[in-house]
């Protein structure tokens, strides 16, 4: 299913295991003794290689996960987004890129079929999912590139467009997605105060960072929904008026009631920008 080269070794890659094979001078090539690993690789394009190490897309006694080879074993890397995998109907055109910008190293898993990316910073141990906004129905498409590359003479981190086949070049620097807007977002756990008796919101306080410094003005969407609800608030536009060296605190008061909340923080503008976190005084009340 799967045949690629890798420290001088043959890795052979089909639906029930991998054959690690090498040179052995007579053959010319044999399988390693022991290097058999019981992981049947999901497709031929879900695989990458960084590090020392391989991730791929396989399927580990009926179960769909992400491993990453330790030693040539196979190490389970993918229980945040398990339920995600068991649940997508076709995996067979998934693609594995490993995409490096600013220092950070991401293997980046998309699947076609069921329109979604996501992305392991395997050094954090973090799963995050990677979009690209469609601005006719304002949710996010899988992730805009595939296929990348390192051009080491320029410097630079390049990535195929999956739309028109452009080169485009990955850089901390941008925050845009070639043309269309980069909408980044952070959801919170659903907040109950550790009781499920209802709440007053007296203040909620965002804070964050944008560069460049001194920049005068930009705009920080906010939504909820409360108590279970699927449903979400209409989005509130926040006026963002940094300090000099950029960083914020923009309070907001009266939020409501409720039981347990869910907030998602949005932000659009092409712009560097950190939300360092957000706390909130609430009321607890009798019922």
């Amino acid at each position: 299913s799967a045949l690629f080269t890798a420290w001088q070794e043959i890795y052979c890659w089909g639906t029930e295991g991998l054959e690690i094979w090498q040179d052995d001078s007579i053959t010319p090539f044999s399988p390693i003794p022991g290097a058999f690993a019981e992981a049947g690789i999901e497709g031929p394009y879900a695989c990458g290689k960084v590090d020392n190490t391989i991730f791929a897309l396989c399927v580990i006694e009926g179960k769909r996960c992400v491993i990453r080879l330790n030693q040539r074993s196979p190490l389970i890397v993918s229980e945040p987004i398990a339920r995600i995998l068991s649940e997508m109907s076709t995996v067979s055109d998934a693609i594995c890129d490993i995409i490096s910008s600013g220092g950070i190293s991401v293997a980046l898993f998309s699947f076609p079929t069921d329109n979604q990316s996501w992305a392991y910073d395997y050094k954090n141990d973090i799963w995050l999912k990677w979009g690209c906004f469609n601005i006719f129905s304002g949710t996010h498409d899988r992730f805009l590139g595939q296929h990348s590359c390192f051009a080491k003479s320029w410097n630079k981190h390049l990535i195929q467009s999956r739309f028109d086949g452009k080169i485009y070049e990955v850089t901390r620097n941008s925050f845009i997605d070639g043309t269309n807007p980069l909408v980044s977002y952070r959801r919170t756990a659903w907040v109950d105060k550790g009781t499920w008796k209802r709440k007053r919101s007296e203040q909620l306080f965002i804070k964050g960072k944008v560069y460049p410094k001194g920049a005068s003005s930009y705009t920080l969407q906010l939504r909820w929904r409360d108590d279970g609800n699927p449903i979400w608030s209409t989005l509130m536009d926040l006026n963002i008026n940094p300090d000099f060296q950029g960083d914020f605190i923009h309070p907001l008061n009266r939020m409501g009631m409720y039981r347990s909340r869910q907030y998602e923080f949005r932000m659009s503008d092409n712009v560097d920008f950190i939300l360092s976190g957000a706390w909130e005084d609430v009321e607890v009340m009798r019922n």
